[in-house]
């Protein structure tokens, strides 16, 4: 008599990953990312990128990065214009740095996740965050985003967190915040430690910035400070939900102040979920993943790279997974394959050459009230189960961590 054992789809996705199928996922993954490395450097120069190069090329005709006609405004910080000395190598070696730091960081808590034996749910969500995602590889490898090499360094300053290496978390969040100036919004919840804060991740993270500025200022002087100053000034784009009530005709007695105050109102948004998180002793990486998604529902800028370090976020939430961190991802789920979904569109109008016509503005002007309600959503959502679950989680959980 043959004996059938049938297993229901929750119990398949309750169950442990076997050590075959670890080995197995971990050569497809391998696969994937070869695949990803051919697709970089097949696609060439596209969207972003061919900005990028024109500008690392004024730099190395002895030109200022923050000072030149002619081409795009450089919004970032001094080390996205170092990078630029990869060029001499070719133009797509910044582009493939910016792929291979995505993929680091990405293969490296893959590798934790799969030493901490996880339950089939755990590794299907890593496929829908990174393999499946088409945020990643249609910005990080197709368009070749700066953003990936921002995600891989804020993901390596989490991983140092939760192992106690602070000197070096704050160090590496400290480079992010030089490439591009958002990150700085990350550092009061990468040091936050109940009701505490962890001021060696802040003064080493303040120590990085202030020596990378400073030798920006003698070898530019003060012209880096016109990228805060043009974002600061620029106006409402694609999810932005103030781009969308544009669209829709909203008077100037209200846009331009929504506009003209908006980094006010990121500021605002990002510090009040800070102080409600030290006041309700929220972990610190719960937060500070909900405050990168806060950051990018409120901002006026609404460019989907922003979006590529909330993934890695929400990786790092996958290797820490207490009950809390497994249900902040799991309710980001629904957002991760609305805006994947939305990514190949986006690419399909782009790359025909059609972004800008009439026949896109469903994508380029009408999608910021619907992202901002999923997204924003999704932060209440988040907020709600950290208070009612008080998210003590991480913090009783760094001390193993740091010996898996």
């Amino acid at each position: 008599m043959v004996r059938v054992t049938v297993f229901t789809a929750r119990e398949m996705l309750e169950s442990q990953v076997s050590r075959t199928t670890s080995i197995v996922y971990s050569c497809v993954f391998a696969a994937w990312s070869v695949g990803m490395l051919f697709l970089l450097f097949s696609s060439g120069e596209l969207h972003d990128y061919i900005e990028y190069v024109n500008t690392w090329q004024h730099i190395q005709g002895g030109g200022n990065p923050w000072q030149a006609e002619g081409i795009a405004t450089n919004a970032y910080g001094p080390l996205h214009s170092i990078l630029g000395v990869a060029t001499a190598a070719g133009a797509l070696m910044p582009k493939l740095l910016f792929g291979l730091g995505f993929l680091a960081v990405s293969a490296t808590f893959l590798v934790l996740i799969l030493r901490s034996q996880p339950k089939v749910k755990v590794l299907l969500a890593y496929t829908v965050l990174v393999p499946l995602n088409y945020l990643v590889i249609g910005l990080v490898f197709v368009f070749g985003n700066n953003d990936g090499l921002v995600a891989a360094l804020i993901g390596f300053a989490v991983l140092a967190r939760i192992r106690g290496h602070l000197t070096t978390a704050g160090l590496l969040l400290g480079m992010a915040i030089l490439f591009k100036y958002y990150p700085a919004l990350l550092l009061p919840f990468l040091a936050l430690d109940v009701r505490r804060i962890k001021w060696t991740v802040v003064i080493a993270s303040s120590v990085t910035v202030f020596l990378g500025v400073f030798v920006t200022y003698v070898a530019w002087g003060g012209s880096f400070l016109s990228a805060l100053l043009f974002g600061a000034g620029r106006g409402a784009t694609i999810l932005s939900v103030l781009a969308h009530l544009a669209h829709l005709g909203a008077p100037d007695s209200f846009m331009l102040p929504a506009l003209r105050y908006n980094s006010i109102v990121v500021a605002a948004v990002v510090g009040g979920l800070f102080l409600l998180a030290w006041w309700r002793r929220f972990g610190w990486l719960e937060s500070m993943t909900l405050g990168m998604l806060a950051v990018v529902t409120t901002y006026k800028v609404g460019h989907p790279q922003f979006l590529i370090p909330w993934i890695v976020l929400l990786v790092g939430l996958l290797y820490v997974r207490t009950g809390v961190q497994w249900r902040i991802v799991t309710l980001s789920i629904p957002l991760v394959v609305l805006i994947s979904t939305y990514q190949v569109i986006f690419e399909r109008y782009w790359l025909a050459g059609v972004f800008w016509e009439d026949t896109a503005s469903i994508i380029r002007d009408q999608v910021g009230i619907p992202f901002f309600m999923v997204s924003g959503a999704t932060v209440l959502l988040g907020v709600r189960v950290m208070w009612r679950g008080e998210s003590l989680g991480t913090v009783a959980r760094e001390s193993d961590l740091s010996r898996r």
